[in-house]
């Protein structure tokens, strides 16, 4: 459904991830598509939390529509299990803690996240 690049921002000399929809879904195409990125960019914009990546921007370029976010320096949860095997339960306990500190966050602002998987969530 979307492409996600590293990309340095020149005017703030910052790294961020752009995730733009692919070509392929425009609103001709897939209006339903449109609706859920553009709605998940608005969602996640306003939520503060040291534990979700912020949201720096979204639109429009070149007909692709895209999301600009704060880039997180590290792996995923999935890369340090395969790299690592099984964690200590100090670790699960601390990450566990952090996860849970933002989904409570989340659904407290009335967001579910809906795809919570060890690949999605971010380590630095």
């Amino acid at each position: 459904m979307a492409e996600v690049w590293l990309a340095e921002d020149l005017r703030l000399g910052r790294w961020v991830a752009v995730k733009a929809l692919h070509s392929a879904l425009t609103e001709a195409i897939d209006p339903e598509a449109v609706a859920a990125f553009e709605r998940e960019a608005r969602v996640v914009a306003r939520l503060q939390h040291p534990n979700i990546v912020a949201v720096y921007d979204a639109g429009e370029f070149a007909g692709r529509r895209y999301i600009v976010t704060e880039y997180v320096h590290g792996y995923t949860l999935r890369q340090l299990i395969a790299t690592q095997g099984r964690l200590t339960e100090r670790e699960v306990v601390r990450l566990g803690r952090q996860v849970a500190s933002a989904l409570a966050y989340a659904h407290a602002q009335g967001v579910v996240h809906g795809d919570v998987k060890p690949e999605n969530i971010l380590l630095n």
